[in-house]
This record gives C-alpha cells, sequence and structure tokens, in this order.
C-alpha cells in the first residue's frame, strides 16, 4: 500500500484539550482524531488497521484458550450454544464476537468456581503473552455486590481514560485496586501471623495511647503486633446493628468488603450513642475480648491463627498483650476486609505499596449466583439448574492508547497498522521502493511505501511518529547499490 492513499494526517505538534499520553500519541501519529466537543474518538485509516490487527491477535490468542470466535449479528450466542452445547460439550461454552471495535465475551460455567477458573485462565493468557508482559499487564482481581469482577490493566498516567487509581509493590511488582481481593498465598494468612501463642494474656497500662502508633511507641511493638477493633453500625433506633471489625494494626479495612460481609445496604462508624448501647468499650481501647453478645465480631482472614497481639482491654488506657487467636478471642465471621493504601504491606511480599494508576483494557463479569437462561443443565443430584453467565469485554480504544503510550518509537510487531515503512530517498528510487514493496509483500508482511513528494528526513520523522516498526530507507546512489536500512 501506499501513503498517499491513506488519510493519515501525521502531525508533531500537541493536540489540544488531551491529556492522556496514550491518545496524545495516536492523534499524533495520524491514528485518531479527538472531537472534544462530543468527547469522542474517531478512528482514522491507520487506528483502524492497527486495531483489526491487535484484536486481531488478542482473538487468535483467546481462541486458544477454548473461546470461540463468532459473529452473531446482535442475536447473541444463547443462540449458537442452544444449537451446540449437547452435542459439542466443553467446547461450546465460551464465545467472543468483535463488535464496535471491542472483543465482547460471554461464557457458561456449571458453578461459580467453574466460571471463575475460566476466567482467570483468559486473565493469565493476556498477561503472559509477551507484549503485554512488557507493558506490565496485571490481573486486578475484586469482588462487587452482586459479581466477581477481573480487569486486564496496564500502567498509566492519571490522565488516562478508562483508567483507575490503585496501588503497586516496587518489590516483587504485584499491584491491584484498592478494595481489590486478597490474592491467595497472603503473606500475611495465618502461617505467617506473629507470635506462638507461647505469651500469657496479660493487661498493659497504656495511658493515652488511643492510636496505633501510639501504642507501638509505648509498648515497642510493630504495627503488625496489634489489632485494631474498630465498631461500625447499620440500621436505626431498634434496628440499630453493631459491628466489630478486627483486623490487624497495618492494614486499613475497606467499608466496602464489610457492607459486603454484613449484607447491609449501608454502613457508617459507630456514634458514641450506638456504642453505649452495646457496649461499656471506650473508642481508642476497644478489643475482641468480653465486648459483649451484642457485637457482632467480623475478623479478617488474616486474623485467624494470629498470636501474641496486643488488643484493647475494653476500658481507658488499658490494652491486652499476649492475645491469641482460638484461645482468647475469635469471630463468627472471617472474611476479607483488607483495604490496600499506599505504604500498606505488600500481600505477597510484606514491602509498602505505593500509589499507582491503571489503564483498564478490559474486565470479565462472574455473578454471584446462576443466571436464568434458556440454557439448564444436570448437577450432581440430577436436577434441572441454571449455569452461572459470565461476560467480559476488551476495549479497542484502550487496547490501542496503551500499545501507543508504552510502545515507545516502535510498536509491537504485528499490532502496528504496517510491518515496515519504506522511505525512497530520491525520485530515481522509487523503482526499487516499489520493488521492495512487492518484496515484502510476498514475505507475508504488511509494508507501507511513503510515496509523496517531500525530502525523506521528513518521512523518516513521520515514520517514528507512527510507530511502525521497521523503516526501510532506500538510496540507489550509494556505492552504486541501493542501501536498505532495518532501523
Amino acid at each position: 500500500m501506499k501513503l498517499s492513499q491513506l488519510l493519515i494526517p501525521l502531525s508533531d505538534k500537541q493536540p489540544g484539550k488531551i491529556r492522556d499520553a496514550g491518545l496524545i500519541r495516536l492523534v499524533q501519529g495520524g491514528f485518531a482524531v479527538y472531537n472534544a466537543k462530543s468527547d469522542e474518538i474517531l478512528l482514522l485509516p491507520f487506528g483502524t488497521l492497527a486495531l483489526r490487527r491487535s484484536l486481531g491477535k488478542l482473538l487468535a490468542l483467546f481462541a486458544k484458550t477454548g473461546v470461540q470466535p463468532t459473529a452473531c449479528f446482535g442475536a447473541g450466542p444463547f443462540s449458537i450454544a442452544d444449537r451446540f452445547v449437547r452435542v459439542f460439550g466443553e467446547v461450546a461454552r465460551a464465545f467472543l464476537e468483535e463488535r464496535e471495535g471491542n472483543l465482547v465475551f460471554t461464557g457458561y460455567g456449571e458453578t461459580f468456581a467453574e466460571a471463575q477458573t475460566f476466567v482467570r485462565a483468559l486473565g493469565e493468557a493476556v498477561r503472559e503473552e509477551p507484549v503485554f508482559a512488557d507493558l506490565g499487564c496485571r490481573v486486578l482481581e475484586e469482588r462487587r455486590d452482586d459479581a466477581w469482577r477481573l480487569s486486564l490493566a496496564v500502567p498509566a498516567q492519571k490522565e488516562a481514560r478508562e483508567s483507575a487509581p490503585g496501588i503497586c509493590c516496587s518489590a516483587c511488582g504485584w499491584g491491584g485496586l484498592p478494595e481489590s481481593v486478597a490474592p491467595e498465598g497472603d503473606a500475611f494468612s495465618a502461617k505467617s501471623a506473629p507470635g506462638h501463642g507461647e505469651l500469657p494474656l496479660k493487661e498493659a497500662h497504656t495511658p493515652g495511647a488511643s492510636t496505633i502508633a501510639e501504642l507501638c511507641r509505648q509498648l515497642d511493638v510493630s504495627p503488625s503486633r496489634t489489632l485494631k477493633t474498630m465498631c461500625y453500625s447499620t440500621g436505626m433506633g431498634e434496628s440499630l446493628r453493631v459491628a466489630a471489625a478486627l483486623v490487624r494494626g497495618d492494614m486499613a479495612i475497606s467499608l466496602e468488603k464489610l457492607r459486603r460481609a454484613l449484607n447491609a445496604s449501608e454502613i457508617r462508624r459507630s456514634t458514641p450513642e450506638d456504642l453505649a448501647r452495646c457496649i461499656t468499650g471506650v473508642a481508642g481501647y476497644l478489643g475482641p475480648i468480653g465486648l459483649g453478645e451484642a457485637v457482632t465480631l467480623v475478623a479478617d482472614s488474616r486474623v485467624v491463627g494470629a498470636c501474641d497481639l496486643v488488643v484493647g482491654a475494653n476500658k481507658p488506657d488499658f490494652h491486652l498483650t499476649g492475645a491469641c487467636w482460638g484461645r482468647d478471642f475469635s469471630a463468627p465471621l472471617v472474611v476479607d476486609l483488607v483495604r490496600f493504601e499506599k505504604d500498606s504491606p505488600c500481600p505477597l511480599c510484606g514491602e509498602p505499596l505505593s500509589e499507582a494508576n491503571w489503564r483498564v483494557l478490559g474486565h470479565f463479569d462472574v455473578p454471584a449466583s446462576p443466571s436464568e437462561t434458556a440454557l439448564t443443565f444436570r448437577d450432581q443430584a440430577g436436577t434441572h439448574a441454571f449455569p452461572f453467565v459470565w461476560t467480559g469485554c476488551v476495549f479497542g480504544i484502550s487496547l490501542l492508547s496503551a500499545l501507543a503510550e508504552q510502545g515507545g518509537d516502535k510498536w509491537p510487531e504485528g499490532y502496528a497498522p504496517f510491518d515496515a515503512w519504506i522511505v525512497p530517498v530520491l525520485p530515481e528510487d522509487n523503482e526499487t521502493a516499489e520493488r521492495l514493496l512487492q518484496e515484502l509483500a510476498q514475505q507475508g508482511l504488511a509494508p507501507l511505501l511513503d510515496d509523496r513528494e517531500c525530502d525523506a528526513e521528513k518521512k523518516m520523522a513521520d515514520a517514528r511518529l507512527a510507530g511502525v516498526p521497521a523503516l526501510y530507507l532506500v538510496d540507489t546512489t550509494t556505492s552504486g547499490k541501493h542501501l536498505l536500512t532495518d532501523a
């Protein structure tokens, strides 16, 4: 193909009203234009070709994991699954189609765990693919009221579209969102909890130690050896309910996770009046031992099995040392309660977390309960049951923006709109450049001949703006031969 045949408005000028670094690169490289009035991104030929090739790469990758490419044209995959699932079984349980520049997914699992396992495999396939590994792709998990969500994300600036604030660990590379599900094999699980249960429960005078920092200073202990007991309320009047959340002192409480654990529509910090109706303890000195049956104890999963902790004594200016889970206290409800924040310990290695910003390339949702569809199956008891229908979407514009922002001067091979940009130095080099164009095409590459009437320096500068992986300079005057440089 020749450049003169394409609408490619290349420009090294900074486009106005755009702060997204990836989108800026797309506009400068002639991939897209931005309509500020409607906040729309309009893809041009370069962008359309890059999107087609990029989605094609992902489509092939997902096909290897068992997802069936389709083109349902609005009918949806239900009609395909209903027709073939009885014959093809597992093969006809996950589908995708390209729709409006995105990859849209639908799949089925007989159980939540089965659907979740399949979606996790999709996320890992993308994360491990070399191009996305180079982009720093992460798989982020979080629970919502009615679903579990897995997101594919790469590091980005705060101004990026489809971005979300999060956290990451510079030591081990773990990344997540504030409300992310704690990964399995958490470094602060019960097996690595401090202490061995050898210390007796003992009262300690801690005047004025109503904060973790002051408590650690007075007793010369680390925050990980302390236990926060924070009270939250739901309801009012006769329907008032007070819950005490138990988390380690070096971790923060996620109100969203606690709210879901209590199955409440809203939650708030308990007022002194709320506490007065349920307990006699004092804020800043609350602890799980002897708190009273009127309060529901909810423990973070990392507290289970912990020993030799410092906990509140439920009276002013006193704490208890040597407290152990099981021996001295426990909780009827154990869930993941941690909110990940800056300087919180990394759940994998324990090093302090840093703030991060993620560009979300796509996400997948697995519902918390089965979906009533035309499809049913027989469970282990032999009764008809509805499947868990999971859905997902990979966003085409986010994908292109990430490739443009992170790719540097060159797009990854196979994702760029063209594999090679051919630059004839002088008009007499055009014939040789034409032959090179045909040779590269015969090799299965997608070459582009820059046949514009401008100097070679301008052509090479534009090639770098477009980020095409290979630049061929055709100069037949050098040493009496044509010279091809792959830059």
